[in-house]
């Protein structure tokens, strides 16, 4: 997405509040941690959603639909796969 869309937030755990994490991997300026208290895996930084959503509703319609699909860097495929695995 468009470099001024990059905004970023602050993160401790989307799920619990946790500031307590454990580094999963690192690549590039993004950082996936997994939380100490309930172990949810995160991204850090996170992006703001808010200048990515508001763009998606520029191009739905009225009653369109917004899908939005995020890579499982624990999961099955990425297991499977990682060597080649692009998220």
């Amino acid at each position: 997405m468009e470099s001024d869309l990059m905004e970023r937030a602050d993160v401790n755990c989307i799920l619990c509040g946790s500031p307590e994490r454990d580094l999963l991997i690192r690549q590039g300026e993004w950082t996936v941690y997994r939380c100490g208290a309930c172990g949810l895996g995160f991204l850090d930084p996170r992006p703001d959603p808010c200048p990515y959503l508001q763009k998606a509703r520029q191009w739905l319609k009225r009653d369109g639909v917004l899908v939005v699909d995020v890579p499982n860097y624990a999961g099955t495929d990425a297991r499977k796969t990682w060597d080649r695995w692009k998220g």
